[in-house]
């Protein structure tokens, strides 16, 4: 059976690392409710290890140094609209997809 590694958090928010063994990455998932956590990332753990070595060093850097950059007036524009969004009830994955 494959085995999952996964980052979950705990119902006072605390952050909780671990492996569990599943049949598929759903079984995974419903393992980790069970033990009262909320998943936040779940994945194969040899999928979790080609990742690693798949990621150059240099690109990180570069990406990191010449991505776009919101202004302040963006930046204002884009906390006031989500805060509303919050506000109304919205839930934050829905309101950073609007």
């Amino acid at each position: 059976m494959p085995v999952f590694v996964y980052t979950a958090r705990t119902l006072t928010g605390e952050k909780v690392d671990g492996t569990v063994e599943a049949q598929d990455r759903h079984g995974a998932l419903i393992q980790i409710e069970r033990k009262g956590h909320v998943p936040v990332r779940v994945e194969e753990q040899s999928v979790k290890a080609q990742r690693v070595r798949q990621i150059p060093l240099k690109g990180l850097r570069w990406r990191r140094d010449h991505r776009p950059r919101l202004n302040a007036r963006e930046m204002l524009v884009f906390t006031t609209e989500l805060s509303d969004l919050l506000a109304s009830g919205m839930k934050l994955g829905n309101a950073l997809n609007t």
